[in-house]
């Protein structure tokens, strides 16, 4: 049963390896899901098979998760600036006035 169903699994993120980056950016949702699913399954035989089968199909899976670069930056990301509002920032004329406890 598990090698029909993660089958279906290994189909699909093989399709979405084939697409081009901005599609797979834009079917994150449908991708993570197999895998989720796919990693759920693969959860079950591992922890009943604790042979070679289970190792197998572990190594499978790692090469599926290798076919797709989420969460894996080629560069560090840059940070832009946030814009300041100048209508929050203190003017020259501004009186700060201490809270003065009683």
């Amino acid at each position: 049963l598990f090698k029909q169903v993660s089958k279906k699994y290994q189909e699909n993120l093989t399709y979405y390896a084939d697409k081009d980056e901005i599609t797979q950016y834009q079917k994150a949702d449908d991708i993570l899901t197999d895998i989720q699913r796919y990693k759920a399954i693969l959860d079950v035989v591992n922890q009943y098979d604790k042979g070679d089968f289970a190792d197998k199909e572990s190594e499978s899976f790692s090469n599926y998760l290798d076919l797709f670069d989420f969460g894996k930056s080629k560069k560090e990301p840059v940070e832009e600036a946030l814009p300041i509002d100048e209508d929050i920032l203190p003017t020259t004329d501004s009186v700060i006035v201490p809270v003065q406890n009683e």
